[in-house]
């Protein structure tokens, strides 16, 4: 599963989406099927992500509630259906979902549904903050990496064209 690693970086392979959901793994409950934990192959330390695919008829894995974390859902592929609080939300590919601690949530793939439903979950700890610290920012100096140098690429590209 590791491609690459170092003491600051990780790279896993998680395999094909199409046989995610026939993975099984453990839940509070039971043994669930089209899930998988970032967090348990890659050292997380302020976030955790899971990959998900769930067949039509499944639920993941049932509704739930966090006290700490919120949340962010990442529709990829397929249509199915969240439970936020008492409220029934028709979800897609290309949706993307906030939901704040405290707020009941679940995702279930209707039985009547022709695909799977494949999403990202996102869950992290409140408070967050965007900004960082002192210190983080952009990088200067790599040559088609930085900002820096993607701005004068962009700007003599368009001194070029005028010409």
């Amino acid at each position: 599963m590791i491609v690459q690693k170092n003491d600051q970086w990780e790279i896993i392979d998680i395999g094909n989406m199409s046989e995610l959901s026939n993975k099984k793994f453990d839940s509070v409950f039971a043994v669930t099927k089209g899930k998988i934990f970032l967090g348990d192959y890659m050292n997380l330390k302020s976030m955790d992500v899971s990959i998900n695919s769930l067949k039509p008829g499944y639920t993941n894995p049932y509704l739930h509630v966090h006290v700490n974390h919120e949340e962010v859902y990442i529709f990829l592929k397929g249509k199915g259906q969240m439970m936020l609080d008492d409220k029934i939300i028709e979800v897609k590919s290309g949706y993307v979902v906030r939901v704040e601690p405290k707020v009941k949530r679940g995702v279930r793939n209707p039985e009547n549904s022709d695909e799977e439903l494949w999403f990202i979950c996102v869950r992290a700890e409140q408070p967050f903050n965007r900004f960082d610290a002192p210190g983080a920012g952009p990088v200067m100096g790599v040559e088609d990496w930085s900002y820096d140098k993607l701005v004068e690429k962009a700007k003599a590209k368009k001194e070029s064209l005028k010409k």
